[in-house]
């Protein structure tokens, strides 16, 4: 990308924000107060510490600010601290940047955003934010999925009962496009992908549960420095088949390191 829109890092301290513009990422602090009440350049730029405890949520959007919207608000119902949350924006505009600018950031919370100009493609905005996370582990989110209550605290136990996994998530839940969930399609899918309570816990194959989907596209947990090496392929070299592509490549490159599946509804 040759450029970039206004970027920021929000602390959690006090309500005023502080933009610069250019490639340099500078700090802003955040908003203080929730709102429970709905659903919820550059790597040299070191505003929040690299934490071992840090999980880091990356948020890829582009021209969908009321699925984006929602799908924030849930993420800040998370109760899991120290979180950092990583928004690449591929919007042409600024109405994304708007909405987040509106939404008060919980105390625990930090916030990095950035919209690329000229807008990018899906794989560049992805692997964009994988390289500004600064937690030990990042969870990947679209606008358009949603985080269930109490998932990312889901996954995060199981990843303390494993602490050498490679990779954790939990079942995934269809819904349709009025926030309903398709009952039907969720059992059959999640019996199709292994994402039933006979699979809990420990994979004995991670290439066969990268093989048959049982690793979600969206909504999973793993280790940050995995994430970064293999980085997040796009149409251009992978076709449709983006995430099982990536499950695939994490698999090989694990080294042994457990695939875990959790037997709990966490995202959407």
């Amino acid at each position: 990308m040759t450029g970039t829109s206004d970027v920021f890092r929000s602390g959690a301290v006090a309500d005023e924000i502080d933009v610069d513009t250019g490639e340099q990422s500078s700090r802003i602090d955040s908003l203080q107060a929730t709102r429970a009440d709905r659903v919820g350049k550059s790597m040299e730029s070191a505003s929040v510490p690299t934490d071992s405890d840090l999980i880091s949520l990356c948020l890829t959007t582009r021209h969908r600010p009321a699925l984006f919207e929602e799908c924030l608000h849930i993420l800040l119902r998370q109760t899991y601290r120290p979180l950092e949350i990583v928004i690449g924006d591929n919007s042409e505009n600024d109405e994304t940047e708007r909405v987040l600018r509106s939404i008060a950031i919980p105390a625990g919370i930090s916030v990095v955003y950035r919209r690329h100009q000229p807008a990018g493609d899906f794989a560049t905005n992805t692997n964009w934010a994988f390289g500004q996370a600064q937690g030990s582990r990042i969870l990947l989110m679209h606008d358009d999925d949603l985080m269930l209550d109490g998932g990312l605290d889901a996954l995060a136990r199981a990843w303390d009962a494993t602490p050498d996994a490679a990779i954790v998530y939990g079942r995934l839940r269809q819904i349709t496009l009025s926030g309903d969930t398709d009952e039907a399609l969720t059992a059959s899918l999640n019996q199709k992908q292994m994402q039933t309570a006979e699979y809990a816990g420990v994979q004995a194959s991670n290439e066969l549960a990268a093989l048959v989907q049982q690793v979600p596209p969206n909504g999973w947990l793993a280790d940050a420095a995995l994430i970064k090496s293999i980085g997040w392929r796009g149409p251009k070299d992978i076709g449709v088949y983006a995430d099982v592509d990536f499950g695939i490549r994490m698999a090989r490159l694990a080294a042994g390191r457990p695939f875990v599946f959790v037997d709990q509804f966490t995202n959407a």
